[in-house]
């Protein structure tokens, strides 16, 4: 590695650490995330003070895209688990309610206003992120399709920009109303349990053998596997690679949540995550005219699908429509980040609500496994594997 090399990642990660200090500082008003696209996108973008090429030259581009993509897809697979859907059944249509509306609207604005790829592609990407962005990214590189690039690149940018304030706006909301209304949710006997976790696994692998390599082999095997699947059926790889992660897990090969469970999570999705942002380095305000338009329509229809479908299971599960907001935004947010939002959500509750350390306790374990479940739903089950089929097709 070269000096550049150290230099590139030190600036990143500093400028991240920064992000935390004046996330710190002003009680979370901000989140630090979004700081830190705003940073890239003003230092970066617009100053040009930041070099463009950071990220590849940090490591951090050649890692997400030619190497920890198929493992970071196969461990979304591994995410998932029968225990936690069903322990979270209403959360999971919820969820998945959001995603429809946001996927009826978005064949709507593409008939009418951007054309069906355009408006099918930004629905998708909108309901989910991450992995189907990066699925669509690839493709679109594959392609050499500047402008659904270009797209793509802001919408991925963009989302959780919107997304995360907006999900933390409506849960705060949301617990403002239960402390009102004295509907203060009882703490689960389950609680500091994995929302993840599966107690019964088919195949018992003895816990000397799994170890780091042990993992990293099982998920090997898996991309193998979904990628000769993808070459016999057609269907684009990164589908398999989310399927057959779940099945291993669910048959106990690997750890369900295994990139988190073998300490290499933090690593992958902090270096996935902040690549992803590293658009921002590109984007100027005055190059953003051709795909302005499109932008504001996809995130227009996104949020309305988002509030009509809040709307739809707040009724039908009698719950605020605070709550049903939040979930569905969720998709918004995604896993791995919906991990930490329940906690910058209520640091900044607490700044503004005068409350015991037991109601918030009680509140954080109410919200926590629902918005974590939302966004691994939207993001492994429905968005990445919709993004998998329609780039096989569209």
């Amino acid at each position: 590695m070269s000096i550049a090399t150290f230099a590139a990642v030190l600036i990143i990660c500093g400028i991240y650490v920064v992000c935390e200090l004046v996330g710190k500082a002003s009680n979370y008003k901000i989140p630090i995330l979004v700081l830190f696209m705003l940073v890239l996108l003003v230092f970066g973008g617009q100053l040009g003070l930041i070099p463009a090429d950071i990220f590849d030259t940090a490591g951090f581009s050649g890692l997400v895209y030619s190497f920890g993509l198929p493992f970071v897809l196969a461990g979304f697979g591994s995410t998932m688990s029968i225990k936690s859907l069903a322990g979270e059944g209403k959360t999971v249509v919820i969820a998945v309610i959001a995603v429809v509306f946001i996927m009826i609207l978005g064949v709507i604005a593409g008939v009418t206003f951007m054309g069906m790829r355009t408006g099918i592609y930004g629905a998708i990407e909108i309901a989910g992120g991450g992995p189907a962005g990066l699925i669509f990214l690839t493709a679109l590189q594959e392609q050499g399709d500047n402008q659904m690039i270009a797209l793509m690149l802001c919408l991925m940018n963009m989302q959780i920009l919107i997304g995360y304030p907006l999900c933390t706006f409506f849960m705060k909301k949301s617990m403002r109303l239960r402390i009102k209304e004295d509907r203060i949710p009882e703490l689960p006997s389950s609680y500091g349990e994995s929302v993840l976790k599966q107690d019964k696994q088919l195949i018992k692998v003895p816990a000397w053998m799994q170890t780091i390599y042990y993992d990293f082999a099982m998920l090997a095997l898996a991309c193998l596997i979904g990628k000769e699947i993808s070459e016999l059926t057609g269907i684009a790889q990164y589908v398999w690679y989310i399927l057959i992660g779940f099945l291993f897990a669910e048959l106990g090969l690997i750890k369900h949540n295994v990139l988190a469970e073998n300490g290499t999570a933090g690593m992958f999705f902090s270096i996935m995550f902040v690549t992803v942002c590293a658009g921002f380095l590109g984007v100027k305000i005055t190059d953003m005219g051709p795909v302005i338009v499109n932008l504001i329509i996809v995130f227009a229809f996104g949020i309305l699908g988002c509030l009509l479908g809040a709307v739809v299971s707040s009724r039908i599960f009698k719950i605020d429509l605070y709550e049903a907001m939040a979930i569905g935004l969720g998709c918004m947010v995604g896993y791995p980040p919906s991990q930490k939002i329940t906690v910058e959500a209520m640091q900044a509750f607490r700044q503004e609500v005068e409350i015991s350390d037991d109601v918030a306790l009680r509140l954080h374990a109410y919200y926590e496994p629902k918005i974590i479940i939302s966004g691994i739903v939207t993001i492994s089950m429905l968005t990445g594997i919709l993004a998998g089929i329609v780039v096989s097709y569209i």
